[in-house]
């Protein structure tokens, strides 16, 4: 008989649940730029600057962030950050993480990336925010290096 009310007291955490999900829409993320920091013999640190893009009517505050960085398909390392960043609504922010590459692994990777002159990257990133829970965000890219070389100066 007990269980007979069951599908009743199940159907709000149902609602509940599917509204939780449809809410965590709309942030987006994207990486804008790389730069090499201090490096040892063992490993390199490398600053990226990552786009957080909110696409949502009212503001996400971050109180902090993990961010996987792959490229090629090999994973390089994550970037976290305890820096808490507001996005404005339908606006975008930037943030700068660093993270630290092991120079053994990244030496041959680096060198089929400058022979093939094209990278793919995938970075995941998990955003922690104020009373709006967690939001998670896939990014996958292709940059083509030729397209960054300097072009030669005529006289």
């Amino acid at each position: 008989m007990r269980l007979r009310f069951l599908p009743l007291l199940l159907w709000p955490l149902l609602l509940a649940s599917c509204a939780t999900f449809a809410k965590r829409d709309g942030v987006q993320v994207s990486l804008v730029n790389v730069a090499l920091g201090e490096s040892t013999a063992w490993e390199t640190a490398v600053q990226f600057t990552i786009r957080i893009q909110n696409e949502r009517p009212e503001p996400v505050v971050m109180n902090g962030a993990v961010h996987k960085i792959y490229l090629d398909g090999t994973y390089v390392g994550e970037g976290l950050s305890n820096e808490r960043l507001e996005i404005p609504r339908l606006s975008t922010a930037t943030q700068n993480v660093t993270v630290h590459l092991r120079n053994i692994t990244m030496l041959t990777k680096l060198r089929g990336i400058i022979e093939s002159q094209a990278v793919e990257y995938k970075m995941t990133s998990l955003l922690y925010t104020e009373g709006q829970g967690r939001y998670r965000a896939v990014r996958e890219s292709r940059l083509d290096l030729k397209e960054l070389q300097p072009t030669s100066a005529t006289p």
